[in-house]
């Protein structure tokens, strides 16, 4: 998920092939799922939420593409954003459920959550990894 700053500098900004702003949520229809979160209206905890959902997605399910895109790289992350909220309003519960197992294929069959899972495992049993004293490791 993006930093706050830069939420707070893309929030709003719209692109001529995009039907919403970007990260703007008043088009997004609640469901009961996130009726049952009761998120507090004076915070960004119920925007935060659908930009969440929105990248947690795109992360499970980036596939490597060689093609190069027609589109810049802000216009496509419009139209995604546009998408989202569609497919959101659609079937919110259904789009909670295609996150969740997105993100169970993505451990079952992703070699990083398991190399990470080794990582953390030997750390944890005072096994030294082979990053240098003076660094950290990369997860």
């Amino acid at each position: 998920m993006p930093s706050p700053s830069e939420i707070q500098s893309r929030y709003g900004s719209t692109s001529p092939v995009g039907r919403y702003a970007l990260y703007s949520c008043s088009a997004i229809n609640d469901g009961d799922v996130t009726k049952e979160l009761d998120f507090d209206p004076a915070t960004d905890q119920r925007r935060d939420d659908y930009i969440g959902l929105f990248h947690e997605l795109r992360f499970y399910e980036n596939k490597k593409h060689s093609r190069k895109s027609k589109v810049t790289e802000w216009e496509a992350l419009c139209q995604s954003w546009s998408a989202f909220v569609d497919n959101f309003n659609r079937d919110p519960a259904g789009y909670r459920e295609r996150v969740r197992s997105a993100s169970e294929r993505y451990e079952r069959f992703s070699m990083r959550p398991k190399i990470l899972r080794l990582h953390e495992g030997a750390v944890e049993a005072g096994i030294p990894c082979a990053v240098p004293n003076r660094g950290s490791a990369a997860f």
